[in-house]
């Protein structure tokens, strides 16, 4: 008996020792699985403690196992997460759910926030206390990213689509509208709501209309491949014209599930489109017409030209279509720098300044052309110019110049012999009234003789203000206007000229405003400084009235004098202001005050070619009824 209760003891020692062994290799194989997982696992307490954490974990929550052994669940919740867990852990613990899992949002050591997955059991103990929680944390920032990064496109396009100005709709394979966006409203009077899940036949749409659409929409289908329609549509606007897209969407088969179209109001493009092609038509008339000569010219080289510009410049169709025609070989060496500001103002601005030049035709003879150019691409720069022959035009004015020159000196010797003929007689009587023989009467007739002798002496020198300006516009034609240039002082060359109108017309008051102390030594030709001055000053005492006074004055900047004369006559509109440094240009209707009315208005361009040969400028300042003040600039350093 003793025996078999022995050997009895013996066996439950043996399957107690097997149980324990089973229970720690147990043990063993979950700690394994534990510290190893691919995820992050937590034994967390009934009150939220964690009790033990496996490495993973700690990755993913940026703590060290020590640190996260010392929190709770609860302190590392991000706080809009927290009562969602806490509700299923309730739950848990009433044993009304036996898991639950939740995508929710920790805060890491480093402050940062990370998604994770979370799955959460309980484990109890015989009598069904809770023991602990097992926790499987899933790390997925990177998918919540994506997916934020996601819904974030598809806001910013669904908000694209909502505000589109274009109709964009989507339909399903029975041309059932399965989207349409907030624009369709304007066009068709009809909410989006009224419009989905109904077919164009089923919303009435126009047959002409319905049969551009299902013939598109049918290709689309049949083919696989994007089409497109255009059709006109009744709006409240009035009749529209659109053009829409079509693209099959597909499935991850590869099945056509929808096609997705997006019209667009091409009504003005349209009307744009047509104007475009009527007005190239009407300059393809003009071009054709070969009233002008018209070409298109890549840099130097022509590449287009009518016939008129062929004819102009000798060239053959054959030449152009060769690309022989070079502009530049055709242009005389003393233009080349006229067309290269021509180019320059091509680049910069898209047009040139008409201006006149020559070329040489194939035959050697020389033709005068007046050019306008503007861009039509920059690079390679790309121009079209409009030429126009003006040879004859030039001819005429060589034969006037020719005129005035010779006009000039024919008139200057008689004038002159005149001019010294009449200040003769005028000493002589001048000596007679010195005599004390003349009886009253002899000396009153000689006195008046005197003053007559005077007014001829202020005529003669009026002739001889319109022969110089003859001379000068002849001078200025041909480029002859030479400049004796020298060291002057310009207060003292302003002051004689005032000094010297003042004794000629002593009953004017003129002023002399001179701002500055000290001589102003520069280099320029007194005499056509003195001239300009002159004509200025002479011009205001004629347009203005007797008892008006009229100021002169001079000026410093910095590196500029500014000699000017200000007058209190009628004044000048805008329009005058341009006109009047015209050759020949007179302004109508002008009251002369005082002086001689003579002139030929040439005063004022000779003036204004001399101050430029300078290297100055000139201009006025003036308004109807308030006077004028016509200025002048020189370079001074």
């Amino acid at each position: 008996m003793a025996e078999v209760q022995g050997t009895s003891e013996q066996s439950e020692q043996g399957e107690l020792y097997f149980l324990q062994n089973e229970i720690q290799q147990a043990r063993r194989h979950f700690q394994a699985a534990f510290e190893q997982a691919a995820v992050g696992m937590a034994r967390v307490s009934p009150e939220g403690r964690f009790l033990q954490v496996n490495q993973k974990l700690c990755d993913i929550l940026g703590y060290s196992a020590g640190e996260l052994q010392a929190h709770t669940f609860q302190d590392i919740t991000y706080m809009d997460d927290l009562e969602a867990d806490l509700t299923y852990v309730r739950r848990l613990l009433a044993g009304e759910i036996a898991t639950y899992t939740l995508e929710k949002r920790y805060r890491r050591a480093n402050g940062s926030l990370v998604w994770a997955n979370l799955t959460v059991s309980l484990v109890r103990g015989e009598t069904g206390t809770p023991y602990y929680f097992i926790s499987v944390v899933e790390d997925i920032d990177d998918r919540k990213r994506l997916e934020e990064a996601l819904e974030r496109e598809r806001q910013s396009l669904r908000t694209m689509m909502e505000n589109a100005s274009d109709v964009i709709v989507r339909f399903d394979r029975d041309f059932r509208h399965r989207y349409v966006n907030p624009v369709i409203t304007q066009i068709t009077g009809l909410d989006p709501q009224e419009i989905l899940g109904k077919t164009n036949e089923e919303l009435h749409m126009p047959v002409e209309v319905l049969t551009v659409w299902n013939t598109a929409l049918k290709q689309v289908l049949a083919t696989g491949q994007p089409g497109r329609a255009e059709f006109s549509f009744p709006t409240p606007q009035g009749e529209r014209l659109y053009e829409a897209r079509l693209t099959p969407e597909r499935d991850a088969q590869n099945e056509i599930v929808s096609i997705l179209s997006i019209a667009r109001d091409v009504t003005e493009l349209k009307r744009t489109q047509e104007a475009l092609i009527r007005s190239e038509a009407r300059a393809r008339r003009l071009v054709d017409s070969n009233i002008i000569g018209v070409a298109i010219v890549d840099e130097n080289r022509v590449t287009e030209a009518n016939t008129a510009f062929l004819d102009l410049i000798g060239a053959t169709p054959e030449e152009l279509d060769a690309g022989q025609i070079d502009l530049r070989a055709i242009t005389p060496a003393h233009y080349r720098q006229l067309d290269e500001y021509c180019l320059q103002e091509l680049r910069e601005r898209g047009f040139c300044t008409p201006f006149e030049k020559e070329y040489v035709r194939k035959d050697g003879s020389n033709v005068f052309i007046l050019m306008g150019a503007a861009a039509l691409q920059q690079e390679p720069l790309q121009w079209v110019c409009f030429i126009l022959d003006i040879t004859e035009r030039k001819e005429l004015e060589r034969r006037k110049d020719t005129f005035l020159s010779m006009a000039g000196h024919e008139l200057r010797t008689p004038v002159t012999v005149v001019k010294a003929t009449v200040q003769l007689a005028e000493r002589q009587l001048k000596k007679m009234l010195r005599q004390e023989t003349l009886s009253p009467e002899v000396s009153t007739a000689v006195s008046e003789s005197v003053g007559r002798l005077n007014r001829a002496v202020s005529q003669i020198a009026v002739q001889n203000r319109l022969i110089n300006d003859l001379q000068d516009i002849s001078s200025i034609n041909t480029g002859k206007l030479a400049l004796s240039l020298e060291p002057s002082d310009l207060v003292a060359l302003i002051t004689d000229v005032v000094t010297d109108q003042r004794a000629v017309t002593p009953e004017r008051s003129i002023q002399l405003d001179v701002q500055v102390q000290e001589p102003l030594i520069g280099m320029v030709d007194g005499a056509r400084i003195g001239q300009v001055v002159s004509n200025y000053l002479t011009n205001a005492l004629k347009y203005s009235a007797p008892d008006a006074p009229v100021r002169v004055g001079l000026a410093r900047h910095v590196d500029t004098v500014c000699v000017w004369v200000q007058d209190h006559g009628p004044g000048l509109t805008q329009q005058q202001q341009q006109l009047i440094w015209e050759r020949f240009y007179q302004v109508p209707d002008i009251l002369v005050q005082s002086g001689s009315s003579s002139g030929l208005g040439l005063g004022l361009y000779v003036c204004q070619m001399v101050i430029s040969r300078h290297g100055g400028n000139v201009g006025v300042k003036s308004s109807p009824g308030q006077g004028s003040t016509f200025w002048f600039t020189l370079p001074f350093t």
